[in-house]
């Protein structure tokens, strides 16, 4: 089944709304190992980080969207600009063909803040490279794959619980 069937079996089979039924759709393929934590339909993660600036909005755009001043402070050379709407968001194409959003919002006269978020596969890699020098327990002494699909399981029950639809039928 694709995960827009399941969320429609869980939605008609239980009466579960739209946004719970993806809820526990993801939660359902995690512990099926369809899907690790933060991966996306697509397959890719997305990733991201703000940070506050004492400057205004509208210098901190700026410093993104021209050119010469960006390259001050981001020497990576092929960095696109897509879409800017002053002084408010952007759109970035990495030299990788990463795509960024960038948010900007301000704070007060002088403070503002950045958010940047973008798909990435290198989660999947840095996990890989967890699980090939981490040790192979938690420190309770569970295999960690064990830990994570009881983690799961307990976390599918919870919100399953809230939304009235917890059952041990097979789906």
């Amino acid at each position: 089944m694709t995960h827009t069937q399941i969320a429609a079996h869980v939605h008609e089979k239980f009466g579960v709304s739209g946004w719970w039924s993806q809820t526990v759709t993801v939660g359902y393929e995690r512990i099926k190992g369809l899907r690790e934590i933060g991966q996306r339909l697509s397959g890719t993660y997305e990733a991201s980080k703000s940070r506050t600036f004492p400057v205004a909005a509208e210098m901190l755009f700026e410093y993104f969207d021209d050119a010469r001043k960006r390259k001050r402070w981001l020497p990576e050379a092929g960095v696109k600009v897509r879409k800017s709407s002053a002084p408010k968001s952007m759109r970035i194409t990495w030299p990788d063909s990463t795509s960024v959003e960038v948010w900007f919002t301000p704070k007060g006269d002088a403070k503002s803040s950045v958010a940047t978020t973008f798909e990435t596969t290198w989660y999947s890699y840095l996990r890989l490279l967890y699980t090939w020098i981490s040790p192979t327990t938690n420190s309770r002494g569970v295999p960690r794959s064990k830990a994570r699909e009881a983690s799961c399981s307990y976390r599918l029950e919870a919100i399953a619980g809230r939304c009235g639809a917890i059952r041990r039928s097979p789906m």
